[in-house]
């Protein structure tokens, strides 16, 4: 059905005004050379990976064989073995952070999960609808997490599993949280990091890439715990004990 010649207006309209501030949006992690030349030919089909790419699909159009790809590069990237490995591509980094902090949840459905303020908006959203506990941690003058803060919170929480969100390049100040630093002032507090059987995820993409891990307070009983990092797209499954 042809537009209105009212509408057809607007969406002039609406292009000028995309042309004009495609550059002005300073802080925000986006690209302004695209050519989707190449894929124009395709939007004519209802294309859809429902499902896993790594089971059969009865949907025949479906981009399987590049999400594959895509998975198999990020894996070799992080020198995670493909057959170990599985992830998925999103719609976007919300709901990357959004599974992220969905599995860190199954994990340890009681624990806390602690991010500082830098973290992008969508982690306070995403604690309320998952019905996570949480607390927001300080930040430093850069963007990074206040470690100390950070470490004063956990300990005052009592949380035996903490959830660390994690950021690797926060959405305005680019900022990159120090996951060895944190690890480290975390040990000194009497938190041990020992992996079995241990699960990593990895969230990609071009906004907050995060990293969500489950650490362990000894106490009587306990034999192992699980580090989870929040991600969209790579998960790898060890079975090495690091202490």
């Amino acid at each position: 059905m042809p537009l209105s010649i009212a509408n057809q207006n607007k969406l002039d309209a609406f292009w000028a005004h995309c042309v004009k501030n495609q550059y002005f949006n300073i802080g925000y992690p986006e690209y302004a050379d695209f050519d989707y030349g190449s894929l124009e030919r395709f939007m004519r089909f209802s294309i859809n990976n429902c499902g896993d790419w790594g089971e059969y699909c009865n949907y025949l159009l479906n981009s399987f064989d590049f999400e594959k790809e895509v998975i198999k590069y990020f894996s070799q990237l992080y020198r995670i073995p493909f057959e170990q490995s599985w992830g998925y591509v999103t719609n976007g980094g919300t709901e990357g952070n959004m599974f992220g902090c969905y599995l860190a949840r199954e994990l340890y459905p009681e624990s806390t999960l602690f991010y500082s303020k830098d973290t992008h908006y969508s982690v306070a959203k995403i604690v309320k609808l998952l019905r996570i506990k949480s607390q927001v941690v300080e930040s430093l003058p850069n963007g990074e997490i206040d470690y100390q803060d950070l470490v004063l919170k956990i300990k005052q929480s009592g949380d035996a599993h903490p959830i660390i969100f994690a950021n690797l390049g926060t959405t305005v100040k680019g900022a990159i949280d120090d996951i060895k630093k944190i690890q480290e002032l975390l040990a000194q507090a009497g938190f041990a990091r020992r992996r079995r059987s241990w699960r990593k995820h990895r969230h990609l993409d071009d906004q907050d890439q995060v990293d969500a891990s489950g650490l362990h307070q000894p106490q009587a009983g306990s034999k192992s715990s699980h580090s989870a990092t929040a991600n969209y797209a790579l998960r790898s499954e060890t079975v090495d004990a690091l202490d």
